[in-house]
């Protein structure tokens, strides 16, 4: 019997052995190796979780920059692997964000991701990338960390699968913390945001497949879009082989306000008055015609006297907004936009106002209404939070109020937001969602020990894109200014050398515009430049061909 209980508990304690000593595909598999980490004081405790399901925590990289509080100065944060403590290092144009961005992996572990711990950052972004680091630049000039530029094909991040969650954490004055997922740029990632805090939890982001996600958003797409070239399908970016021309993946959609700024343009700056191309103009039958005999009144009481008053607008014979305070002062004059960015904007042209006056109040409260199909409205209605509280259900479709031409065709509200809050109400997806109150904000005083966790979601279906994996061998011809001399494998080029059986990347020496040396790669399948450098963007690469091509370098 003795014998027997010896062999069982050798036996059991051998399978216990191999269930705790094997490989985890994720963080949620096997439980922590060592204790989970305290929170140490005046820091922000935040869990990332992979749950991807088709890569490994080492290959899902994260990245925080933001404002330091002490200093004023941008900052990347940097993290101690061992403590998972992180600090602000103030940025200079010579930091390499490769050396701030981290697998999330590196991390101590608690029972379902790996910690980290935030200082103390103000207007900060988390950006999240999948297979490689993110990589910014630091603009020389005012020090400055540029955010990419997801929709710039030159961009070094443009192939690479990433999202960002905004946060502010800041004790002094304002002891508390608040985040939210965004997709007023683009959505790429499913990311779920949780805060939790003693009195509950608070939770905003997308918990659904990714695949599943970027197929519900064609749908809606293909059923609300009326226009003859189905203009909103070209938000939708797609990873194209560059040899066959075929769609391997996508890797984000653009918002329809920044699809209008790219050159090439992606979406109409003009889609609002373009009757050429869809037979209806929206600036014409609201602004023109509509607001030329019905008032709009707008709520500013939330401003210091004496601008806290209703304000109510029509349009005059000048095709000016004309908006006077119920008292009878101020006026706000609005002239018409040049194009339709504004609107999808909520800024630019002559919708440009200072911070705190009516004239703000007015574009947030009048681009708010229009971008949910809620412009024009009732005379009898007042634009507030209150209104659009109590008619949300009537966000994202046909205006009543619109021509009969109008509510045939469009769709005239933003149809990016319409798709991607069509899975909740709790992601920004224009500038002012918190007005419409379907912006996911998540908020905690510090008094309410609040702690974060960050989820990258199922991202099964997808291919993730690898850009940078190239066994062509190049004929590479440079061309360069004397005053910025390049050298490869440590040999200095001449103008118009051709160079042979080139391997990718390729990789020389050049001195940035803030005549600091930098090596650049240089990739051509995918044209793209990593690390990034001062000057990175002004590279030139032109393809002559399945294996040959031209680089031209700008001077100085």
């Amino acid at each position: 019997m003795i014998k027997n209980t010896f062999l069982l508990m050798f036996f059991l304690g051998m399978t216990f052995s191999r269930l705790f000593s094997q490989t985890c595909m994720c963080p949620c598999e096997c439980p922590p190796s060592n204790p989970p980490p305290t929170t140490p004081t005046g820091y922000l405790s935040l869990t990332f979780n992979n749950n991807s399901g088709v890569v490994g925590s080492d290959k899902v990289f994260f990245l925080i920059k933001g404002i330091n509080p002490a200093t004023k100065h941008d900052c990347y944060v940097s993290f101690d692997p061992t403590t998972g403590k992180g600090a602000c290092v103030d940025a200079i144009s010579s930091l390499n964000s490769y050396n701030f961005s981290y697998p999330i992996s590196a991390f101590p572990k608690n029972s379902t991701g790996n910690v980290v711990f935030l200082p103390q950052v103000d207007s900060g972004r988390i950006y999240l990338s999948v297979a490689y680091p993110l990589d910014l630049l630091v603009d020389p000039n005012s020090n400055k960390i540029l955010d990419p530029d997801a929709l710039n094909t030159n961009d070094p991040n443009y192939y690479i699968l990433y999202d960002k969650i905004e946060f502010t954490y800041v004790t002094p004055g304002n002891p508390e913390v608040d985040l939210n997922p965004t997709a007023v740029d683009f959505f790429s990632l499913p990311l779920y945001l949780e805060l939790f805090t003693n009195s509950g939890t608070q939770a905003s982001g997308f918990t659904q497949n990714r695949a599943s996600i970027f197929s519900q958003i064609k749908a809606i797409f293909a059923s609300y879009d009326t226009t003859p070239n189905k203009v909103w399908n070209n938000l939708i970016i797609p990873f194209i082989d560059p040899a066959t021309q075929s769609e391997i993946t996508q890797l984000r959609i653009a918002s329809t306000s920044k699809a209008m700024t790219t050159a090439p343009v992606l979406f109409d700056p003009m889609y609002l008055s373009n009757s050429a191309a869809y037979g209806y103009n929206w600036i014409q039958d609201v602004w023109s015609t509509y607001y030329r005999s019905h008032t709009l009144s707008i709520d500013a009481t939330e401003l210091a006297p004496p601008n806290n008053q209703i304000f109510i607008g029509q349009v005059n014979n000048n095709n000016q907004f004309v908006f006077t305070g119920a008292s009878g002062a101020p006026t706000v004059t609005i002239n018409l936009p040049s194009s339709s960015f504004p609107f999808f904007g909520a800024a630019g042209d002559t919708f440009n106002t200072q911070n705190n006056t009516p004239q703000a109040i007015i574009v947030r409260d009048l681009t708010s209404a229009a971008m949910v199909g809620m412009l024009p409205t009732a005379s009898s209605n007042v634009l507030n939070r209150q209104f659009f509280a109590n008619n949300k259900w009537q966000y994202y479709t046909v205006n009543p109020f619109l021509s009969q031409t109008g509510k045939n065709t469009g769709p005239w509200y933003d149809l990016y937001s319409k798709a991607l809050h069509s899975f909740n109400d709790n992601i920004y997806t224009f500038a002012y969602d918190d007005l419409l109150g379907i912006d996911g904000t998540v908020a905690a005083n510090m008094s309410d020990s609040p702690s974060l966790a960050i989820s990258l979601g199922d991202l099964s279906g997808t291919t993730i894109p690898d850009p940078f994996t190239d066994p062509t061998l190049y004929a590479i011809t440079v061309q360069f200014s004397p005053s910025n001399p390049i050298s490869y494998q440590g040999q200095p080029l001449h103008y118009g050398q051709t160079l042979t059986n080139v391997p990718m990347p390729f990789s020389v020496e050049i001195m940035g515009s803030d005549k600091n040396k930098y090596t650049a790669n240089i990739y051509i399948k995918y044209p793209q430049v990593r690390p990034t450098y001062p000057g990175a963007t002004g590279i030139k690469i032109e393809k002559n061909g399945p294996t040959a091509a031209t680089i031209t370098f700008p001077g100085l």
